[in-house]
């Protein structure tokens, strides 16, 4: 097992609502969930929810052990998560030192946990046109839920993801086609969950470079946060 090492640290103090998992249901169903749900909330406090992040400002590239793996993308390599920090990085905007990360590509993860041994895991990149193949700035986010068991009140083993939303916002602007392969981040506002069809409009526009079938293997099968107060201090891979 190898565990990563602690970078620059940031506490987000953001609250994250509750958050179905998996696709959506048909429509009584939802009626049926949304008046239980009215009913719950009117004599029962919602469960706490705890918030750990870590901000790595140098990229991801500098963890010793990344349980993003984005060299191997899901089941099928090549597809299933855009690639903004290795490749992606080459078009963003360069700092005056002419690196990228910590300028035009700044990493935070944040992993809030309930309750009810569910969790929420956001990888998000704030990302920042080099004003030739992008403009403007927008964030790039990926957010997996699942089930997660924690032996310790600091140790939360996270299982597989059940539902995973990979979307980008703000004032991002491909000012290419995106024929070149490190051009496949799309423009402001985009957004693929995976319960999109592998066949959607949203898929296709960017040559099919994230994939929703795959979008739930594309991270990781399993990992161990381990977190001191409100920081995420170190993820021991389990697989």
């Amino acid at each position: 097992m190898k565990r990563i090492s602690t970078f620059g640290l940031a506490v987000l103090m953001s609250t994250f609502g509750v958050m179905a998992s998996g696709c959506s249901s048909t429509s009584s169903e939802s009626t049926t969930q949304a008046t239980s749900l009215q009913e719950s909330e009117s004599t029962s406090v919602a469960p706490a929810v705890k918030e750990f992040s870590i901000t790595l400002p140098a990229g991801l590239q500098d963890w010793d052990y990344c349980f993003v793996t984005v060299n191997a993308f899901g089941d099928d390599p090549g597809v299933g998560m855009i690639n903004i920090d290795n490749w992606g990085n080459k078009k963003l905007k360069l700092g005056t030192n002419g690196v990228c990360a910590g300028t035009g590509s700044i990493w935070t993860i944040s992993l809030n946990v309930k309750d009810a041994s569910t969790y929420e895991l956001d990888l998000s990149s704030k990302i920042i046109g080099d004003d030739v193949a992008y403009s403007k700035s927008g964030v790039f986010s990926y957010s997996f839920k699942g089930p997660y068991t924690s032996s310790v009140s600091n140790n939360f083993a996270l299982a597989a993801p059940t539902y995973c939303k990979v979307s980008l916002t703000g004032e991002f602007t491909r000012l290419t086609d995106g024929s070149d392969f490190a051009d496949y981040i799309p423009s402001a506002p985009w957004n693929v969950d995976s319960c999109t069809a592998d066949t959607d409009a949203s898929v296709t526009a960017i040559k099919s470079k994230v994939l929703p079938s795959l979008l739930l293997t594309s991270v990781f099968s399993g990992a161990t946060f381990v977190v001191e107060g409100e920081t995420i201090s170190s993820v021991i891979d389990i697989d």
